[in-house]
């Protein structure tokens, strides 16, 4: 099952509660096949559109201990998924479902490293950003992050 993030409801303020709650749903489905998590873009803990790690360099994966993210249900009983490639601070990974002898490469990119854009709810307006050096809530500019991702 390939989860598409965008967990729901965007009020900064339910934001954390909102994420664990939906994480830790989806950690105790009763199913016998792997979740793959594909971080949408509202998806960061500081809002809509910022970067995967949030300024306290926590991630959505952050609210949740009980199982490692972002696969969940690794092994069913004719599933795996292996060759785990995640990288924590930016919520893009690749890895191996195999299912009866084949192999799928799965590959999880994160395009919100590729926006220029934002959106300020007060005024409910998008705000453009300069594309000279976009420095993300993680720290890296939007340059760095992205050949950090293609590499």
């Amino acid at each position: 099952m390939v989860y598409l993030g965008d967990l729901p409801h965007h009020e900064d303020s339910m934001r954390r509660t909102n994420v664990q709650v939906m994480l830790e749903n989806l950690g105790v489905l009763n199913i016998n096949i792997p979740i793959l998590y594909l971080p949408g873009n509202n998806d960061s803990l500081d809002g809509d559109y910022h970067s995967f790690t949030d300024t306290s360099r926590a991630t959505p994966f952050s609210t949740d201990n009980k199982e490692p993210w972002p696969i969940l249900h690794k092994s069913s009983s004719s599933t795996t998924v292996t060759n785990i490639d995640y990288n924590k601070e930016f919520g893009f990974y690749s890895a191996d479902v195999n299912i009866n002898g084949n192999t799928l490469k799965i590959i999880a990119l994160n395009t919100v490293i590729f926006t220029t854009k934002s959106y300020d709810y007060n005024s409910h307006q998008v705000i453009v950003k300069g594309k000279s050096k976009m420095v993300g809530d993680d720290g890296n500019s939007q340059q760095e992050a992205t050949q950090i991702q293609m590499r």
